[in-house]
């Protein structure tokens, strides 16, 4: 299956794995997961080595790694993290939210049920981030101590600097820093990011993409031809 289609099947809530991995027998298929869990799919090739914490589906594709001192929300909604991705030490990816719009942000008071705010009302406080799945498309970069909110998505090829909290959506190619996250730079000229999302690289061969001259932009978007390939999602038996 291409990975277009595991992100599409991941939102609907339909992602399924192809087959199950002994946790011995990770390194078999390339995969490092010192933390395993039975939530986790992912394809060959992969390495997180900070753990995933809650209930929740998280999905990580081919070549891509996360360091440790970190972590994975799940239970906010769910990750998916595409391919090629680098994602550094002591980063958070779908962190908790606290309601902030009642008496306490403390969750240790329940209380009684209660009426939801008026329109007039939620104009007079500050309403808390929904909770939401987390998308890290392929070929991102997160650098060290970075946050990323829960509900977030992050475009292919974006970079994310160290310490940065990712609180809005990061368009395709655009570097973002700062508390919270700004765009403060791209890669690469519009019609350079429009040519490369059109190829969708990501989906081809590894094997292919390593005879491309992949260090020249320009070389590769001359000499690329479409090699989509399908890859096998796995999970931990």
């Amino acid at each position: 299956m291409l990975l277009n289609e595991k992100l599409t099947l991941f939102k609907e809530n339909s992602l399924r794995h192809d087959d199950g991995v002994n946790k011995d027998n990770l390194m078999s298929i390339g995969v490092k997961i010192p933390h395993p869990s039975k939530s986790i799919l992912f394809e060959n090739h992969t390495n997180i080595s900070s753990p995933v914490f809650g209930n929740g589906q998280i999905f990580f594709g081919s070549n891509s790694y996360m360091n440790d001192g970190g972590y994975i929300r799940a239970d906010q909604g769910g990750v998916f993290i595409g391919r090629y991705c680098s994602i550094g030490r002591r980063i958070t990816i779908g962190a908790g939210v606290h309601n902030i719009s009642g008496l306490s942000s403390s969750p240790s008071i329940k209380g009684k049920n209660s009426n939801p705010y008026s329109e007039q009302e939620l104009n007079r406080i500050h309403q808390s981030r929904a909770k939401g799945k987390t998308i890290i498309n392929s070929d991102t970069w997160i650098g060290d101590g970075a946050i990323i909110m829960a509900g977030i998505t992050l475009g292919v090829g974006c970079v994310v600097a160290s310490n940065a909290v990712v609180t809005k959506d990061v368009p395709p190619y655009q570097i973002v820093g700062g508390v919270p996250a700004k765009v403060i730079g791209e890669r690469f000229d519009r019609a350079i990011i429009d040519q490369l999302l059109a190829t969708e690289w990501w989906e081809a061969d590894k094997s292919y993409l390593d005879t491309m001259p992949v260090l020249n932009i320009f070389e590769f978007l001359s000499e690329f031809k479409e090699n989509k390939c399908d890859l096998l999602t796995h999970c931990i038996s």
